[in-house]
């Protein structure tokens, strides 16, 4: 059942950049389009943040994690290849134990995770993942978009704990992908999919508020 994106117009956005992205007389188009479609995306994990306010959802919490360490780790160290957002002092703030993207957590890990996390932490996460986002995005070049992933960023990954070790299929898939797929999925569909996951566990009357 859809929770999200009823008209599909955010869907059709992503059909038709996977229609352009690849095609280099198309570059600006394609970043035009990718930057719209996930501002939009944006402005509904905002609205999520919102919602908090009324009911902390442990299953949106893992949702949210989710979706933002995998960008994270997507943006900065497969594409980037700098470091990730993710650090330390941010996980220290976040009250977190955990550094990879929840694949396989538990039912009482997630509720753990959903009592002990610091949603203004994790807003600002998310903000500043967003803001790493928007400045690739930015300088991408056409020749960027078929470009492979170094193998040496996924083993850096796997060892700075983005990925845990009953999840390396992960690895294998976004390994098989070039920037243009990454940017296709997860850093749009997958973010599409996983916010009709949200929404599905808020009352229809506050999703008709939040949209």
């Amino acid at each position: 059942m859809k929770y999200f994106d009823k008209d599909n117009k955010l869907t059709l956005m992503h059909k038709e950049l996977n229609k352009i992205i690849r095609k280099a007389e198309m570059l600006e188009t394609s970043k035009n389009l990718f930057i719209n479609l996930y501002l939009e995306l944006k402005k509904q994990i905002d609205n999520l943040f919102i919602e908090f306010k009324n009911s902390k959802n442990e299953n949106i919490i893992w949702n949210l994690w989710h979706i933002i360490r995998i960008e994270d780790l997507i943006v900065n160290i497969f594409i980037c290849e700098k470091e990730s957002v993710l650090n330390e002092k941010l996980k220290k703030e976040l009250n977190i134990s955990i550094t990879d993207t929840g694949n396989s957590l538990s039912k009482e890990e997630i509720k753990k995770l959903a009592e002990d996390i610091n949603i203004d932490k994790l807003k600002y996460y998310n903000d500043k993942v967003s803001e790493k986002t928007i400045n690739l995005i930015k300088r991408l070049k056409a020749e960027d978009m078929k470009r492979k992933i170094n193998k040496i960023n996924l083993e850096k990954i796997i060892n700075d704990g983005g990925v845990s070790k009953d999840n390396l299929w992960l690895i294998d898939y976004w390994g098989k992908k070039d920037i243009a797929g990454l940017l296709l999925m997860p850093l749009s569909r997958h973010i599409i999919v996983h916010l009709n996951q949200c929404y599905k566990y808020i009352k229809p009357n506050r999703i008709n508020f939040l949209l």
